[in-house]
């Protein structure tokens, strides 16, 4: 049976990501980034090291840094 999650107050994610946890109902979280320059991306970038802060427990993969070519092989 899923929580309900109330309603958020308008809220940054961040502080809702926070209100998520202290709740308990994340148990597992992966986070994949598929931007192409994250370490040029000021946002993106300030958003995952954000989360992972509040997430210290979640796994985190970066596309850009296993596929430096941007060719993933789907067949395997």
């Amino acid at each position: 049976m899923l929580a309900r999650i109330p309603e958020p107050e308008l809220k940054s994610p961040c502080l809702y990501l926070y209100d998520i946890k202290r709740q308990g109902i994340m148990k597992k979280v992966l986070i994949v980034s598929g931007h192409p320059d994250l370490d040029g991306s000021f946002a993106n970038r300030t958003i995952l090291e954000e989360t992972g802060k509040l997430l210290s427990e979640a796994g985190f993969v970066r596309l850009d840094k296993l596929y430096p070519d941007f060719r993933i092989d789907v067949k395997s």
